[in-house]
């Protein structure tokens, strides 16, 4: 009885942390993001033109014209004509990153930078002075 009682036990943890682990793993996916080398698809603009410089928290986006650079199944990446300066306590730091727009709302721009491996999306770039172009 007590081996059963076990055994039960042993396979309902192996069982939970499992299906636990599949979660985490499968959560965490990137959305299937894509670097396009042939340019944007059809209905999405080459470029947001940024008019001015704005700010993020500690990150400077500059101004420019910002390019298409890759898709996710949510939305659009542009890359930034200029390196992202980010300002920590005494010195400075330079990312490479941009502008996202969401395929659900493309008038709510945010900011990415590529932070710790990975990329990281913020900020809310949708007062800064901009323009879709082709």
């Amino acid at each position: 009885m007590k081996l059963c009682v076990y055994l039960w036990r042993k396979s309902f943890c192996l069982f939970l942390f499992l299906g636990l682990s599949y979660f985490l793993l499968t959560s965490c996916a990137n959305r299937h993001f894509e670097v396009v080398a042939e340019g944007p698809p059809g209905n999405v603009p080459h470029y947001v033109e940024l008019f001015a410089g704005t700010q993020v928290a500690t990150l400077h986006f500059p101004p420019g014209p910002y390019s298409f650079y890759a898709v996710d199944d949510l939305g659009c990446y542009y890359r930034a004509p200029r390196k992202i300066l980010e300002h920590t306590g005494g010195n400075s730091v330079f990312h490479d990153g941009g502008i996202y727009v969401s395929n659900q709302s493309p008038k709510k721009l945010r900011a990415y930078v590529y932070m710790a491996g990975g990329i990281t999306q913020f900020g809310n770039l949708t007062r800064a002075h901009y323009e879709f172009r082709d």
